[in-house]
Formats: C-alpha cells, structure tokens, sequence
C-alpha cells in the first residue's frame, strides 16, 4: 500500500476518536463519582448502559481498526511499512510487538462479544478473561498517539509532540463535556 497524507490523517483521526470514546467510557465508569451519579444513572438507566457499552466497543473497534494486518486497509501496521527510515521502522515495529497481547485481547473482546457472538461465554465472563483494565487501555492509547504521532511527522505533517498535545486537548474537552452533562441531569433529578 503506498502512503499518502490523507492515509495518516485517517489513522490520526481515528485515534484522536478512540482517545474520546475512552476517556468518555472512563469518566462513565469512573467509581470515583459513583455516589455523584448513582441516583442519575439509576433514572437514565438504559441511556447509560448502552452508552458505557457503545464506548467500549467503540475503543474495541477503533483498536482493531487502526492494528489490522489485512493487506487492504489503512492501519498502522501497513502504514509502518512504507517508513523509509529503517532504525524507524525498527524501533516502531518492536514497540507495537510489545503491545500485540494487549491488541489481541481487545480484539477478541470485539469479536466475541460484539462482532460474532458464539455465546461460549457470557459478554461479563469474556470481559473478566480478557483482563482489559483502565490504566491499560489509557497507556495503550497514549501509546496509539505516540505511534501516529511519530508517523505524522515522518510523512510531514505535525510534529508528534502537537499531535499529542491535541489529543490531549481533545481528551480533556471529552473529559469536561461528560462532567457537564451529568452534573446538568444530577441537577434535574434532585
């Protein structure tokens, strides 16, 4: 596959998504704010179970996507490919091996829960097996934002360090408009 600008763009994009669908999942499930929000969840009940669930297949499947080894999409393992720079290339590459067992697991969350269920075990007992903690998906993202970053500016768009700090951006933004949106039905039902 021959890279081109837009090819990065959409991988950038897709993560730039994929920080949001977490950081909003995040904010969700949060137990911190358990207390906050329990009467307000209980009154919203279905809008919030199927929004916390709609998050984290969202980042299932953004994580899928954006590691798929199929030779016609566009995804950071092709796009490694094209790195003219071997050490690059090397170093990317080593990196994303040290990442594939976490990548596995959250595509075989994608798969057997969402994209073909078999109904072998229940979607609770799958996300136990699957050991997908918090903290993980959080390093796996900002891992996410390293390597596209990195390949933004090999192909001569953003430095890594402005991609980053926009995703960073747009993460806190995610963050701030769950926050307001709960505290907006917190304040309806009281």
């Amino acid at each position: 596959m021959v890279v081109n600008r837009r090819n990065i763009e959409a991988l950038a994009q897709s993560v730039v998504e994929l920080s949001k669908h977490r950081v909003i999942w995040r904010e969700l499930t949060n137990k911190d704010y358990k207390t906050v929000r329990e009467s307000t969840f209980k009154d919203y009940e279905d809008f919030f179970t199927l929004t916390v669930d709609a998050h984290f297949l969202a980042f299932c499947i953004k994580t899928s996507a954006l590691y798929d080894k199929s030779p016609d999409v566009i995804s950071i393992p092709n796009e490694l490919e094209d790195i003219q720079d071997e050490a690059l290339k090397k170093t990317l590459k080593e990196e994303l091996r040290n990442k594939n067992e976490f990548i596995s697991r959250v595509k075989k969350v994608r798969h057997k829960v969402f994209a073909h269920r078999d109904l072998v075990l229940d979607p609770s007992e799958l996300f136990k097996e699957a050991r997908i903690r918090p903290d993980q998906m959080k390093s796996f993202t900002n891992f996410a934002q390293l390597q596209v970053g990195r390949l933004l500016e090999y192909f001569g768009g953003d430095t890594c360090n402005e991609f980053v700090q926009n995703c960073e951006i747009f993460e806190e933004n995610a963050r701030e408009d769950t926050a307001r949106m709960i505290a907006l039905l917190v304040g309806k039902t009281n």
